[in-house]
């Protein structure tokens, strides 16, 4: 296929006849440097599969209970993807924010997944299995990244937003319709001394361990927002660990 178009490339030029031409289009007319661009085409039947993003890829997730993959750039689209038996299937994009996603979570039942944006102060939420957005919550604040913290047998989808100016996390209900009287705001944290930079939930032990741009770990249950006492960790205070050596 190369070779064939390489002779008709050739026998082409070998045809023009000479015009006056400028500088930069006779730099233009580089036969070496044509046949090296031809030598790299592909020449196999099937040779591309595009899974592009129009801009920087900044998250990607898995459900490996839908098989479902999602992807986030920082131009504001979120993609879903289906695992096919060879590679995977593009389903839907969504536009989800206007700049860019700034935090992406997925529930531990996998039902439910979050975008969140700083720039806009928002929270969208996405059904994945019928991958369609639910809800939107305009938030006081600027979050920066975000984690559900209940379990798989949870009624209530919380979620835990993080402050981008402020070392605080906000314990939001992602489907709490909000009104004058009503907010989706349930709790709020203030363990940090800077703004939160991770946030992760470990549903065996019940258990979300928090980090700032410090450097400090931070360790508690969702439920009651202080350090777990029970037996469910092998420490009682976190300078009986080795923390302090990441600060």
């Amino acid at each position: 296929m190369v070779e064939k178009a390489e002779e008709i490339l050739e026998l082409e030029i070998d045809d023009v006849k000479p015009v006056a031409l400028g500088k930069r289009a006779r730099q233009g007319l580089d036969l070496d440097e044509i046949k090296r661009s031809l030598a790299c085409l592909p020449s196999a039947p099937m040779y591309e599969r595009s899974y592009m993003h129009k801009d920087t890829v900044s998250h990607v997730l898995v459900s490996h209970r839908f098989e479902f993959i999602f992807t986030a750039s920082t131009d504001g689209f979120l993609k879903f993807w289906k695992k096919a038996a060879v590679g995977i299937e593009f389903v839907k994009t969504f536009r989800a924010h206007l700049t860019k996603i700034s935090g992406l979570a997925l529930s531990k039942n996998e039902q439910r997944l979050a975008t969140i944006c700083t720039m806009e102060q928002t929270m969208k939420l996405f059904d994945v299995s019928n991958f369609d957005v639910i809800h939107i919550i305009k938030l006081e604040f600027a979050p920066s990244v975000c984690e559900f913290i209940n379990k798989t047998t949870s009624l209530s989808p919380l979620l835990a937003i993080a402050d981008a100016a402020l070392p605080k996390i906000w314990i939001v209900n992602s489907e709490q319709s909000q009104s004058e009287k009503k907010t989706a705001v349930v709790a709020e944290m203030t363990c940090h001394e800077t703004p939160v930079r991770l946030i992760r939930f470990n549903q065996v032990y019940n258990t979300v361990v928090s980090t700032d741009q410090s450097g400090v770990i931070e360790v508690w249950d969702p439920d009651t927002l202080e350090l777990p006492e029970d037996c469910r960790l092998n420490f009682e205070v976190l300078s009986d660990t080795d923390y302090c050596e990441l600060v």
